[in-house]
């Protein structure tokens, strides 16, 4: 390996230095240790002193005899209810954040119930990342700056406050409640206070620890905020490197083992590559690389792909594009991403009729995404790498 790799300030991207291994569970800690073992305590206490609750004992007092006798068709039908009042605790849980956000001052995006994502104003998408089948989102952003923490703590503790809100309610109503009803409850009392757990792990962030966050820790608060508006509007249609230079500031200030880093940085590294600003890109996504053991597998295989883009684009090694090609899964979970490197490591070889054609594939792998907002960004950005191309090969650029 040549001097110059040897005593690079990117040692992951020139790959003198290797990927990080997932780190499983990052981002956990001890402080959700902690927060379980305070409540667990008081419950047990509570139980000791004063004996369980009658609406617990009455849930598992249940007679299941009758669905017993209705053999596996009956059992059947109650998972399929019970997957369906998971789903439907999920999504009070987070229509709460959505009023919430909305009496914050915040601008209502997206929201993801199990694989079904809602984007604003009237689109529907299936989504096919982790926790597919077990959790949601919502995604919004703030239109103002003033008093961001009060307002964020307000779109935050909403979500939870929504679930025990609407698990009591329904358990202090007088009706009969059967074993569908009782479950629906225990998910929106289970969710609501399970998620003021203050912990994390590589791809998700309980309301807890975005509530200590906001409260005990500014610069990640702040950083947060950024983050979200900078998603917005590249959703909303804007190029990365139009995107404001204070909010980018905000959103790469921090640099701890969190999921927001990544996604940050990641942010930062497009916005500086489409302005040629190639050694600070370079450093963005070193970074993005550093702390990619905390993103999600396609969010690692994407950077692994962003690594080969540079490598063969910026700094004209298609041979350590090549590398980082050979390394990405045969399969990945965001299509085409290797006709996407096999493109520029033929663009750096000045093969344009064979970089358009991989730029085709990936092209028409990027029609196929499900979620609209991902699909529209994408396509901005083949549209333009394929004019660049054309100009290259002496053509006119497409509009």
């Amino acid at each position: 390996m040549d001097a110059q790799l040897q005593t690079s300030r990117t040692p992951i991207l020139d790959r003198v230095e290797p990927l990080p291994k997932p780190a499983a569970g990052a981002g956990s800690g001890l402080g959700q240790s902690v927060w379980i073992v305070v409540i667990v305590g008081i419950a047990a206490v509570w139980i000791l002193r004063y004996g369980l609750p009658d609406w617990l004992r009455q849930f598992i007092a249940l007679d299941l005899a009758p669905i017993q006798r209705g053999g596996a068709s009956a059992e059947i039908v109650v998972l399929v209810l019970a997957l369906l009042v998971g789903f439907a605790a999920v999504a009070i849980h987070e229509m709460g954040h959505v009023l919430g956000g909305l009496a914050a001052g915040f601008r209502f995006n997206s929201i993801r119930v199990g694989p079904l994502e809602f984007h604003r104003p009237f689109r529907i998408s299936v989504y096919q990342g982790p926790g597919k089948w077990t959790g949601g989102w919502m995604n919004a952003y703030p239109t103002k700056s003033d008093h961001l923490i009060l307002r964020g703590l307000l779109l935050v503790i909403s979500g939870p406050v929504a679930s025990v809100l609407v698990g009591c309610v329904l358990l202090a109503l007088p009706f009969s409640k059967g074993l569908i009803t009782h479950i629906f409850i225990l998910a929106l009392l289970l969710g609501g206070f399970g998620d003021l757990l203050p912990f994390g792990t590589g791809v998700s962030v309980s309301d807890g620890s975005r509530i200590w966050m906001l409260l005990r820790q500014k610069e990640k608060g702040e950083r947060w905020m950024a983050l979200m508006k900078l998603v917005a509007e590249l959703g909303e249609g804007a190029m990365p490197e139009t995107l404001a230079a204070e909010d980018i500031a905000k959103a790469t200030a921090v640099r701890d083992n969190s999921v927001d880093i990544v996604s940050a940085y990641s942010i930062a590294y497009s916005s500086a590559f489409h302005q040629h600003r190639d050694g600070e890109a370079g450093a963005f996504l070193e970074t993005c690389l550093a702390y990619s053991g905390f993103a999600a597998p396609a969010t690692r295989e994407a950077l692994m792909s962003d690594a080969a883009v540079f490598q063969a684009r910026r700094k004209k090694r298609p041979d350590l594009a090549e590398q980082w090609l050979a390394d990405m899964p045969a399969v990945t979970q965001l299509p085409g991403l290797q006709a996407r490197a096999a493109a520029a490591i033929h663009e750096a070889r000045g093969e344009i009729a064979a970089a358009s054609t991989e730029l085709e594939k990936y092209e028409q792998a990027v029609l196929a995404l499900p979620n609209p907002v991902s699909r529209e960004i994408t396509l901005r950005f083949v549209a333009r790498w394929k004019s660049e191309l054309q100009m290259q090969s002496g053509g006119q650029p497409s509009h």
